[in-house]
Parts: structure tokens; C-alpha cells; sequence
């Protein structure tokens, strides 16, 4: 049954560059708001949720259920993984290694090379497609349901 079917992956790498030119520094200790958190389907629409997320070396890795048989469905078929949506604390532009705006939001445009988030926080996930990873080790995978 694919309602509350179980996942794990990797949803983060940790002081490496995403493609977009994002930068993950040390979280929170938390990790993540109050668990669980959302993961949302390129519709809108609540997919999942997030029931555990933690850190493993460089990686932060994350488990939770998917609700709709779309997203199993997708998952299944591997057309889709988890996109970090984070907040941070602080966070700060970067350009050559050289700090040059701190405050800009996480989804301003990149006026140096880097956007260097600090102390964030896991707000939850989003689906899309594997040609939108951040990182190439993100991914999200159906674990055994036992049947």
C-alpha cells in the first residue's frame, strides 16, 4: 500500500557548494523545526512528511512517509527526489571567498559566487525532478515495505 510508505535519503551535503551556488555551514543544532515537517509535491500539495532528520558526517540525511500515491509512485519510478527548503539564522554572500552582503534571503540572486547559509534550520522538502538536485548524493529512496 503506498500511503505512509516509508523513505529515507540524503537531503543536504554540508560545506559543499549545490549548483545553484548554495552553501550549507553548521546547522542548527536542532537540525529542523519541530518535527515533522512537510514535503511537498511540484504541485503544492503536502506528498509526505519529514519524521526524522539528522547528520551523518557531511551529510544530513532524513526518513519520514509519503501520503499519496502520486508521490509513490514517482519516487518509485526514481523521477523524483527531496529538495531541501531551509531557513537560516544568518546567512551571507560571498565572491572569490570574500564576504560581501550578510542578510540576503535564501532565494535573492546571487551577486557573488556563493550564498553561505549559518546556523539554518530544515523547514521541510519539496519533489522535483533529479536533474533539480542541489548535490548529486541527494536522494530518496522506498524502504522495504515488508510485503
Amino acid at each position: 500500500m503506498a500511503h505512509n510508505q516509508s523513505f529515507t535519503g540524503v537531503l543536504a551535503v554540508l560545506h559543499a557548494t549545490s549548483q545553484d551556488g548554495r552553501r550549507l555551514d553548521e546547522p542548527n543544532p536542532e537540525l529542523s523545526r519541530p518535527l515533522p515537517v512537510p514535503l511537498v509535491g511540484a504541485d503544492g500539495n503536502v506528498a509526505g512528511r519529514i519524521d526524522r532528520v539528522w547528520r551523518d558526517g557531511n551529510l544530513i540525511r532524513y526518513s519520514g512517509a509519503l501520503l499519496s500515491e502520486t508521490a509513490h509512485a514517482l519516487v518509485q519510478d526514481k523521477r523524483v527526489v527531496g529538495n531541501l527548503d531551509a531557513v537560516a539564522v544568518q546567512w551571507e554572500t560571498r565572491h572569490k571567498g570574500v564576504v560581501v552582503d550578510i542578510g540576503a534571503p535564501l532565494d535573492a540572486e546571487l551577486p557573488g559566487d556563493e550564498l553561505v547559509a549559518h546556523d539554518w534550520l530544515i523547514a521541510g522538502a519539496t519533489l522535483g525532478s533529479p536533474e533539480q538536485k542541489a548535490w548529486p548524493e541527494v536522494e530518496l529512496v522506498l524502504e522495504d515495505s515488508g510485503s
